[in-house]
C-alpha cells in the first residue's frame, strides 16, 4: 500500500501548487482555489477508496487461512478415525517346525469396541441426529398424542393429571422444547384457572350470604377448595364465610332476645310465649336461651289468662248479635279446654240459658254475663 501513499502525496502538492503558483492572469483567484480544493478532495477520496481494498484483501487472507487450518484438523482427524478401523491381530503360517505369531495388543474385538464408542462419541459432538446403533429413536406420533392429551387435561382443569403427564415425557423426551415447556404451560394455565374461579365463586358465595343461605355458601367454597387445594384465597373464602356466619348469628341472636322482651313488656303473652319458645330451640346452648327458658312459666300462664279472655269477649260479642249457635259451642269449648277457670265456672251457668236461646229463635234475648 505504499505507493497508494506515494501517489496521494503527489496530488496533494500538486493541488497546492497550482493553488499558489499559477498566473493569475489567465484564472481568477477564485477559479485557482476551487481546482485546487478538487485536487485535494480527489486525492483523499482515492486514498480512501485504496484503504478499503487494503482492507478487504487482509480480510480474505485472514479467512484462506483460516479454512486451510480447519481442513488440515479435518483430514488428520478422519486419518486418526481410519487407523483405528486397522485389525491390529496377525497370524503368520510359517511351517509346521514353528509356531503362530501374534502381534502384542488389543484383540479385535476390543478395537471394535473402541470404533463403535470413537464413532458415536463424534455423532454427539457433531450433533449428529442419528440415535446409537440398537437403540431405537423417540416415538414423535406418541409424542404429539400425549401433548394433545395435555392439552384436554388442562381444558378440564385436571392439572394434577397433567403435571404427572409432564413428568413422563420429560423423562422420555427430555430435549424436545415443548416437552421442556411444560411446566410453565401447566403452571400459568393453573393460575389463570385459579383466579377465575375464585373470582366467579366469591361472586356466589356473598349472593348466598346476603339471603342467608349459609349452607349452599360453605358448598361453593368446598368445591373450591378441591379444585384448589393449595389455593390461600380458597381456604381463606371458607374462613371469611365462617366468620360471617358467626356475626350474623350473634346479631340474630340479639334481635329476637330483644323480640321476646318486647313482646313481655308490652303484655302481648301469646307472641311472647311463641318467640321465647323459638329462640329456646334456635339458640339453645346459649346464655340467653337459658335466661328465657326460667320465663317461660310466667309466659304460658299469662298467655293461657290473654287466650280464656279473648275467648270470654268472643262468646260476649257472639251473645250481643244474637248468634246463639255459635256463642253455645263456644262456650262448650272453653268449659272443656279450662275447666277450672273463672271462665268456665261462669259459662256453667250460663250454658243451658244460652242453649235455650240457641235453640228457640223466638226467644227475647238474654242478658249473658261472665263474671
Amino acid at each position: 500500500m505504499r505507493w497508494v501513499g506515494v501517489v496521494t502525496a503527489v496530488l496533494t502538492v500538486a493541488g497546492v501548487f497550482v493553488a499558489w503558483r499559477v498566473d493569475e492572469s489567465v484564472f481568477t483567484a477564485l477559479a485557482v482555489r476551487v481546482l485546487a480544493g478538487l485536487i485535494v478532495l480527489i486525492s483523499i477520496a482515492f486514498a480512501c477508496a485504496m484503504w478499503g481494498v487494503g482492507s478487504m484483501a487482509r480480510r480474505v487472507n485472514q479467512l484462506r487461512d483460516s479454512v486451510e487450518r480447519l481442513e488440515s484438523k479435518h483430514a488428520e482427524h478422519v486419518r486418526s478415525l481410519s487407523d483405528l478401523s486397522i485389525q491390529p491381530t496377525v497370524t503368520e503360517d510359517v511351517g509346521s517346525d514353528t509356531l503362530p505369531f501374534k502381534t502384542d495388543g488389543p484383540t479385535a474385538t476390543q478395537w471394535q469396541e473402541l470404533v463403535t464408542e470413537v464413532e458415536a462419541l463424534k455423532a454427539r459432538l457433531d450433533h449428529s441426529p442419528a440415535a446409537p446403533a440398537g437403540r431405537a429413536g423417540p416415538n414423535l406420533e406418541d409424542l404429539e398424542e400425549s401433548l394433545e392429551r395435555v392439552d384436554e387435561l388442562l381444558s378440564g382443569g385436571e392439572f394434577h393429571k397433567a403435571g404427572e403427564l409432564a413428568t413422563t415425557l420429560r423423562s422420555r423426551y427430555g430435549t424436545d422444547n415443548r416437552v421442556a415447556m411444560l411446566s410453565n404451560r401447566i403452571e400459568s394455565a393453573r393460575r389463570l384457572r385459579e383466579s377465575r374461579d375464585i373470582a366467579e365463586i366469591s361472586q356466589e358465595v356473598a349472593d348466598l350470604v346476603s339471603m342467608s343461605a349459609w349452607s349452599q355458601a360453605r358448598q361453593r367454597a368446598q368445591f373450591l377448595q378441591e379444585q384448589h387445594p393449595d389455593s390461600p384465597e380458597a381456604r381463606q373464602l371458607m374462613l371469611r364465610i365462617e366468620g360471617d356466619f358467626r356475626v350474623a348469628q350473634e346479631e340474630q341472636q340479639r334481635r329476637m332476645y330483644a323480640e321476646v322482651q318486647r313482646f313481655v313488656s308490652r303484655k302481648r303473652w301469646s307472641e311472647a310465649l311463641a318467640a321465647a319458645h323459638t329462640f329456646i330451640e334456635r339458640f339453645a346452648g346459649s346464655d340467653d336461651a337459658e335466661a328465657v327458658r326460667m320465663q317461660l312459666p310466667t309466659l304460658e300462664a299469662n298467655a293461657e289468662i290473654e287466650t280464656r279472655q279473648q275467648l270470654e269477649a268472643q262468646i260476649m260479642a257472639l251473645v250481643k248479635h244474637g248468634r246463639y249457635i255459635e256463642a253455645t259451642a263456644l262456650a262448650k269449648r272453653v268449659i272443656e279446654q279450662y275447666p277450672d277457670s273463672p271462665q268456665a265456672e261462669a259459662l256453667r251457668r250460663q250454658i243451658d240459658r244460652l242453649e235455650e236461646l240457641a235453640t228457640n229463635p223466638d226467644a227475647p234475648p238474654a242478658r249473658v254475663r261472665i263474671d
